[in-house]
């Protein structure tokens, strides 16, 4: 399982959206699910053959806000070539 990483160290963020975050890591620890974080590049490059299951963090889009990587239009190709996307929001 792949889960985004954000450029800043989500994981230290302050409010509401650290609660989920660290919910949702605490969690798959806990459980003993095994994931890797998954920077823009990574995610560029996503298989759903290698990587079937990808979490992605509501704050991640904004490291593409212009679209020149088209991290959109890849997450779509990603669900319609079999990838499981559970999208995660702190609102």
């Amino acid at each position: 399982m792949l889960v985004s990483r954000q450029d800043l160290d989500w994981w230290k963020v302050r409010g509401p959206a650290a609660t989920l975050y660290e919910r949702v890591s605490d969690q798959l620890y806990r459980l003993g699910v095994p994931f890797h974080l998954a920077d823009i590049e990574t995610l560029l490059a996503l298989d759903p053959v290698r990587n079937p299951r990808l979490v992605v963090c509501d704050t991640f889009l904004a490291v593409d806000p212009d679209g020149s990587n088209n991290l959109a239009g890849r997450l779509v190709s990603y669900v319609e070539n079999g990838g499981e996307l559970l999208y995660l929001c702190s609102r």
